[in-house]
């Protein structure tokens, strides 16, 4: 199931997804920004970094990923 999380990235939500994927929403347009993949399984737990600028995804992979923001896409795995 999709768990929402929202950041101080601007008018947008994050879901994490059972099909592996992280979607991006625009909450004024309600359309889908962007769709973040990466993971090999469900993610599980979204998180905002400090300042909400960042996001963090884990998946029931056993990956955490590091970390998605407004401008770019870093896939460092820990």
């Amino acid at each position: 199931a999709d768990a929402p999380l929202s950041t101080a990235l601007g008018p947008m939500l994050w879901t994490g997804s059972d099909d592996h994927t992280i979607r991006v929403w625009d909450t004024n347009k309600c359309a889908c920004k962007a769709v973040l993949s990466g993971h090999g399984d469900s993610v599980l737990a979204l998180s905002a970094g400090a300042g909400g600028t960042s996001v963090w995804s884990a998946s029931s992979d056993g990956s955490v990923r590091a970390p998605f923001t407004s401008t770019r896409v870093v896939t460092t795995m820990i």
